[in-house]
């Protein structure tokens, strides 16, 4: 269920959360000009210094350590020249989200729809059984969609057997191009590493929008 603070802590003061919203708004600023957008950003006290971890992610690109880097000098200036910030000693910390990454917020269902999947599930789904691939869809406090789903790659040979029993079926009709799934049956729901070769990428962004 897609949590609704920016954060995975549990509790937080109304100051600590107004700093995290704060925070949040000037990473989103900073990431906007670098055409990248904000997954998770954490805020944490270490002694007398805050620790500030910002997860940030590239869409149809992977996060460099040179984005990390420069997203980190950028935003180090903007929190220093803050009047709540500038007052305090903090660490940032910025990382990329990781290719397998377990999606648990609605920030990030929002961010990663459109991408590969790999979801657990605790009620038998047919075809699927209780492990499959799909397109991250829509989200809600209740359901997710997957678009496009299949059968998770180590159901091949159990699944190739059943097809020669169907060879007469249609495959249309044995593959929904989309399932709506509660999100309290869902045990797990997290991104699938794809291996892109560079003409691959360059042919996805050359395919985006620009102004």
């Amino acid at each position: 269920m897609p949590a609704k603070s920016e954060s995975n802590q549990k509790s937080i003061s109304p100051a600590t959360a107004a700093l995290i919203e704060s925070a949040v708004k000037m990473a989103e600023d900073v990431l906007a000009k670098q055409k990248m957008s904000l997954v998770d950003l954490k805020l944490e006290n270490s002694g007398q210094t805050k620790v500030i971890e910002l997860t940030i992610h590239r869409p149809l690109g992977r996060v460099s350590l040179d984005d990390c880097e420069s997203v980190s000098r950028e935003l180090d200036a903007v929190l220093s020249a803050d009047k709540e910030f500038g007052l305090a000693e903090f660490l940032l910390q910025v990382q990329s989200p990781g290719i397998d990454r377990k999606l648990k917020t609605q920030r990030e269902f929002d961010t990663f729809k459109g991408e590969l999947v790999e979801v657990k599930y605790k009620d038998n789904l047919d075809i699927f059984g209780y492990h499959l691939l799909g397109t991250l869809g829509a989200c809600n406090d209740e359901t997710v969609e997957i678009d496009s789903p299949k059968e998770f790659p180590s159901q091949d040979k159990k699944a190739k057997g059943k097809a020669k029993a169907k060879d007469a079926e249609p495959k249309s009709d044995l593959h929904p191009k989309n399932l709506k799934l509660k999100l309290e049956r869902v045990s797990e729901l997290k991104l699938y590493p794809q291996i892109l070769m560079p003409s691959e990428t360059d042919e996805q962004l050359n395919n985006t929008t620009t102004e």
